[in-house]
């Protein structure tokens, strides 16, 4: 249905375009009803189709589509005008899951100028002498460009965006919108990033309370914040009375019937979360077992990026290098160094050569291939290292 959608208005575009002036097309087919397409309906058309291309996966399309009703709204607004500003949001959205961070960065601050001006922004002074939506569009695209920031590993500046995004976003909506929810989540996920797990730990907890109550338990969103609250409790060896590991396992149980029912796949990050607290109990087989069906599982996926699998294969390798070191199984360790190359070698056609990942791949695999003892390296195990702060982005929602 969607690409016979698709094929019926890339025809009524061809239609108007070959027109002057004003044009009208029978949509019998679809509305049974007939309809007059101007210059502006034609630009809504287009930023319609980017959104639903955008929202279906095919990124190249969509953004095809949102340049063109770009092109066209910039012939009847103003530069300034909200919906200029949320042309460039979309196309920057776009620019973000196609990985091309640096072009989003850009649009993201062309929108941030845009509104910043429109609502008398000043640094941290905010003003509603505007519309709530254009202060909506403002917090939406300050949480964005955090997201954009995390990707590359800046993030201090997330963490900035983030907490800006915030204080908009309460002074139109309050304090307890679900939008609020999902700001406190990303700030948890900038301050994971950063190893600050106590002020993680309160933000995602803040986040959880707002979902449940607003989104009801049963939500994936729901499920995505006792994720991340278990990975920061777990990172953080925050383990209280009522928190020892097999009470994460319990906590985990709530997220994974959620996410079961929903047919979801950020499973695959749970059975993840579950390797990595079985791998630092020592828990050999059980914490193979978990960690091998979160790679399966992401292999079996075509929406999983190709960055994002080599994170789980290196997670798998450092679990195979500890067994095979603390068991002497030599077979264990060179599956292991397998492995990281293998995931070292994507990292290097997918991350620029200074970026984190890859200096802390060449550090793993010269430890794996010169057999040396991982805990001896550094105080903080190593292999915790592996992987953190994508799987945390990757929890974000």
């Amino acid at each position: 249905l969607l690409t016979r959608a698709i094929r019926i208005r890339n025809r009524i575009y061809e239609l108007i375009e070959s027109q002057t002036g004003l044009a009208k097309i029978y949509f019998a087919s679809v509305t049974n009803c007939d309809r007059t397409v101007s210059l502006i309906h034609l630009a809504k058309d287009y930023y319609s189709m980017s959104l639903m291309l955008r929202h279906h996966g095919n990124f190249t399309e969509a953004l095809e589509a949102g340049e063109k009703s770009l092109e066209l709204f910039c012939q009847i607004f103003e530069e300034n005008h909200y919906t200029i500003a949320e042309s460039y949001f979309n196309i920057a959205w776009i620019y973000k899951d196609l990985g091309r961070y640096e072009e989003a960065r850009k649009t993201f601050d062309k929108v941030l100028r845009s509104l910043q001006e429109e609502c008398d922004v000043e640094g941290s002074s905010l003003s509603l002498k505007n519309t709530s939506r254009s202060m909506l569009l403002l917090g939406s695209t300050l949480v964005e460009q955090g997201r954009v920031h995390l990707q590359i590993s800046q993030y201090g500046q997330a963490l900035e965006y983030q907490l800006r995004a915030l204080e908009v976003t309460e002074q139109v909506i309050g304090s307890k919108h679900s939008r609020v929810g999902t700001i406190c989540n990303n700030l948890a996920i900038s301050y994971g990033c950063k190893w600050e797990f106590d002020l993680a730990i309160t933000y995602t907890k803040r986040a959880l309370k707002i979902r449940r109550k607003k989104l009801g338990p049963e939500h994936q969103y729901v499920a995505n914040s006792i994720c991340a609250l278990v990975q920061f409790k777990f990172l953080k060896g925050y383990y209280s009375e009522s928190d020892e590991p097999a009470n994460l396992f319990e906590q985990l149980e709530e997220a994974e019937r959620i996410y079961s029912l929903a047919g979801s796949m950020k499973l695959l990050s749970l059975y993840f979360i579950k390797g990595r607290i079985l791998h630092a109990n020592r828990s050999w087989e059980q914490a193979v077992y978990w960690s091998t069906k979160a790679l399966e599982l992401a292999e079996q996926h075509s929406s999983t990026s190709i960055l994002l699998k080599s994170y789980y294969v290196m997670n798998l390798a450092a679990l195979l290098y500890d067994k095979g070191s603390m068991e002497s199984n030599e077979q264990d360790i060179e599956r292991a160094v397998s492995l990281a190359q293998q995931a070292q070698d994507i990292r290097l056609t997918q991350l620029v050569a200074y970026h984190p990942d890859v200096f802390l791949g060449d550090t793993i695999l010269d430890t794996f291939k010169s057999r040396q003892n991982p805990y001896k390296l550094t105080g903080f195990h190593l292999t915790q290292c592996i992987s953190v702060s994508m799987l945390l982005v990757y929890l974000a929602a």
